[in-house]
């Protein structure tokens, strides 16, 4: 007697008017066929790793033990099933044990004899049909040339109009009821056609321009040239995919580190732009704390008020200074947001953040050209008012005097002249620096224009210190400068005037201390002369 092979076997497994199922020893189903699959109303894939419970409620629990310890071979039940749309459906099954060269079977075939009742005839049938929560049709194709062209709808239940929208379409052609289809849509109508040619059933997702749905179809062919159709409209579940897969690739591709924290505290994703500027892998971070990123220029004050206006008002946002994987630390922006439940509980946190370096760079470029001199780096005359009105009020408070010392380069116009102005600026340059570094930390000196220079000295506790002090100054000054392989000599004049004794405010000192600069230059140069109220 001749064998059957094993696609002859799947061809009977999948075109019987039985149904068959595959269960394993917990009772769960592996595999159903077509068949069966239209008694219980449900998809092949909703019932593979359902209980057999899900669909019957009428167990024989010692039968079953008795046919999985092997004790018997085969049992015939009468099972009442409950399928998709809660109707109940009463057949009688066979139930075989399948021995895979073990002592007790494996697995279990179940049979339930001739279930595919006729669609047009069979009354008992129709209850089922027409209470199913799928959508279902039964339908009669039309050939041309061995092509598919159109079908007609024999049978459609209620859940096909409130599904589709589509009303009074039984015995119509679907070119009649969705006109346009075959152009819209002529893969739906090869399916179809397929499956009422062959008898093999098939199962896909389709998006049916005609209706601007999306649909989940089984289909099956109870007999030539007529197929049935189950489905379900999932438009709203592919939006939602959609609508995933555009969050899913905005969160990849964004230049903003993203990190998602659940309530613990552990970081439960992280994307691509968060490894590039903190420097760990995802997989280094999941699991991970955002603790590690800490650069301790925060205190334990900054977190608490971070921390309380998240959970506060759901959000923080503002700037912080982190480390990265190597040790360097940046400045961030960040936003932290919280996501709620349906019972407003947060349920996660989501850090949006971007590196800042670059603009905090370009800040202090901006400050430095808004409060320096762009030649040789030292305060302008902008930030030397703001340091004089904060050294006049720590002398107030101090009792010590304060030196505003205007200073004049002697000689510097015939260098300049006679070398050219690129030499007079690098004069400029070195006689800035030999000031900064004559100078002590708290005093400040600054540029006004041209060769003026302008010094704040502090704490001052007599005349005579503030002597010392600028002499200091004038010889570093007369010390000789080679520039681009010249030797040039220059001096200096200087006008001092003290505060509080020689006026009370800085315009008054400004004035003072710029009529004693003339007097010195007046004397002679390479001088300083104090400011007096009585000659001046």
């Amino acid at each position: 007697m001749a064998s059957l092979d094993s696609s002859a076997l799947h061809a009977f497994y999948e075109k019987s008017r039985s149904g068959m199922a595959i269960l394993d020893r917990n009772m769960r189903f592996l595999s159903v066929n077509p068949a069966f699959c239209l008694v219980l109303g449900y998809a092949e894939d909703e019932l593979q790793g359902q209980d057999w419970a899900m669909v019957s409620d009428s167990l024989d629990r010692e039968v079953w033990e008795r046919l999985k310890s092997g004790d018997l071979h085969e049992a015939s039940l009468d099972q009442r099933f409950i399928n998709k749309s809660h109707a109940v459906v009463e057949l009688p099954v066979v139930v075989t044990a399948i021995l895979g060269g073990e002592a007790t079977p494996s697995l279990f075939a179940v049979l339930a004899e001739d279930v595919a009742y006729d669609l047009e005839d069979d009354s008992s049938f129709h209850y089922l049909f027409d209470n199913m929560l799928n959508g279902l049709a039964y339908c009669r194709m039309l050939f041309e040339n061995g092509e598919p062209l159109d079908f007609i709808y024999l049978r459609v239940n209620s859940a096909f109009e409130l599904q589709t929208g589509l009303k009074r379409v039984v015995g119509r052609k679907v070119s009649e009821v969705i006109p346009g289809i075959r152009e819209t849509d002529p893969g739906l109508l090869q399916a179809y056609g397929r499956v009422a040619m062959t008898g093999q059933p098939e199962r896909f997702e389709v998006f049916l321009e005609a209706l601007q749905m999306w649909f989940h179809v089984a289909v099956y062919s109870p007999k030539p040239e007529h197929f049935v159709a189950v489905f379900d409209v999932i438009t709203e579940r592919k939006n939602t995919e959609n609508h995933l897969r555009l969050i899913s690739e905005a969160f990849a591709h964004a230049d903003e580190g993203i990190l998602v924290v659940d309530r613990q505290g552990d970081i439960v994703e992280a994307n691509p732009a968060c490894s590039r500027i903190t420097g760990y892998s995802r997989e280094e971070l999941l699991g991970k704390n955002p603790r590690i990123f800490q650069s301790d220029r925060q205190d334990a004050a900054f977190y608490a008020a971070m921390w309380e206006g998240i959970l506060s008002q759901g959000h923080w946002a503002g700037e912080i200074w982190n480390r990265r994987k190597n040790g360097e630390v940046y400045p961030e922006k960040l936003v932290i947001s919280a996501i709620k439940d349906g019972a407003d509980e947060a349920v996660n946190y989501i850090g949006l953040f971007s590196d800042i370096s670059t603009l905090k760079e370009q800040q202090r470029q901006l400050e430095l050209l808004a409060y320096h001199d762009p030649l040789t780096g030292l305060p302008n005359r902008a930030l030397f008012d703001d340091r004089l009105s904060l050294s006049m009020a720590q002398a107030r408070r101090s009792g010590a005097k304060m030196a505003l010392c205007f200073m004049d380069l002697d000689g510097f116009k015939p260098v300049n002249d006679s070398l050219g102005h690129r030499v007079g600026d690098m004069l400029l340059v070195e006689v800035a620096k030999r000031l900064s570094a004559t100078l002590r930390a708290t005093d400040t000196v600054a540029r006004l224009g041209g060769d003026e220079f302008v010094m704040i000295l502090s704490e001052i506790q007599d005349d005579q210190e503030c002597e010392s002090m600028l002499q200091r100054i004038m010889d570093s000054i007369r010390k000789p400068y080679v520039l681009e392989g010249v030797q040039v000599e220059i001096s200096s004049s200087v006008g001092v005037t003290l505060y509080p004794d020689d006026g009370v405010n800085a315009d008054m000192l400004l004035r003072h201390a710029d009529q004693a600069m003339y007097l010195a230059k007046d004397y002679g140069p390479n001088r300083c002369h104090f400011f007096d109220g009585t000659v001046n």
